[in-house]
Formats: C-alpha cells, structure tokens, sequence
C-alpha cells in the first residue's frame, strides 16, 4: 500500500537537494531576519512528546525494513514457515509478529535493556496489524 509519505520522498529529496546545492549567501536562500534555509531547522512537533517521538521513531524503523526486508506480510511468513517446519507448530505470519514483541518485552526483562525497546515494540505491533489485516 502507498502511503503519502511514500509519493511525497521524491519531492521533498528534490527540495533537500535544491536547498544544499544552492549556495548559502544566494538571496533566495534569506529568510525572514537574514537566517539562511541552509542553517535552519525546522521547530518540532508543537505535539512532540517521548510517545509521538516513539512512534515517529517507529514508522521510520517500519519503513527502513520494509525496504530491506520486503513487507512484513512476506517476511514473517517467511520465518513462520521455518519455525513451523522446524517444530511442527502452526505460526502465521501475525503470530510472529507478537512472537517479535514478546521478545522485545523479554529482552527488556533481562540483564541488557535496551533504550530502542519501545520504537522495536510500537514496529512489530504495526507489523502485526498489517500481517493480521492482510489474513496473513
């Protein structure tokens, strides 16, 4: 499924691009008060708490590893297929995605916590919902 922010990268790499590729005392590159687009960012979500940032976080996880490893409705199936051979269980690829979380969560329990946890945990869990939407 494409979603806007797919159909919007090539626009705003485009723009990314202009910008850096425009020298920074070009007059097209003054904002308001003199600052240049070059030197500013912009401000953060007025909404940005530690959960929005997580999820962000996530959704840029999600799609790093889609592009990787193809869409999670393909790659757990994958590794369910493996572990059900293997131990003769009858995983989907659903079931796997909460498999990921509970050992994310285990993880989390154990001597090694991790500060990601919650963005890996908020992924597999949007995994889960596209794998068990698709009847995966």
């Amino acid at each position: 499924m494409t979603t806007i922010e797919d159909v919007n990268a090539p626009l705003r790499e485009a723009v990314k691009s202009g910008i850096e590729a425009t020298p920074a005392d070009d007059p097209k590159m003054a904002r308001n008060g003199g600052e240049t687009y070059a030197a500013w960012t912009p401000p953060p979500f007025a909404c940005e708490t530690p959960a929005v940032s997580t999820l962000r976080q996530s959704m840029e996880a999600v799609r790093d590893r889609h592009g990787k490893y193809g869409p999670p409705t393909e790659h757990f199936a994958r590794t369910a297929a493996l572990v059900n051979a293997a131990f003769g269980t009858t995983f989907t690829a659903a079931d796997w995605a909460l498999v990921m979380v509970l050992d994310k969560v285990a993880r989390q329990r154990g001597t090694a916590p991790t500060a990601d946890a919650a963005i890996d945990i908020a992924g597999y869990a949007a995994c889960h919902e596209e794998c068990r939407k698709a009847g995966a």
